[in-house]
């Protein structure tokens, strides 16, 4: 049986526990954000043409690659072309 103030200290500290958990989460959500955005700048899938943006319309980074659908090529950015 646990006496009131083992019990408080207890609860205290399983609150705590999940206040860091719940810190832990939301950090490890946040690096998997980052990691996908950071794969789809890289990685732009399918497209028509070639590109001018990424997939999130910010400018093309050199080795960003992409599958040319009119023209069936696997195409590198190389920074200019």
């Amino acid at each position: 049986m646990l006496l009131p103030s083992a019990s408080a200290t207890a609860a205290a500290s399983s609150e705590t526990n999940a206040s860091n958990s719940a810190t832990a989460a939301a950090t490890s959500a946040n690096c998997a954000a980052a990691s996908y955005d950071s794969f789809d700048d890289r990685y732009l899938g399918d497209k028509s043409s070639d590109p001018s943006v990424d997939n999130d319309g910010d400018g093309l980074i050199t080795g960003a690659l992409y599958w040319n659908t009119t023209d069936n090529a696997l195409r590198v950015y190389t920074g200019s072309a």
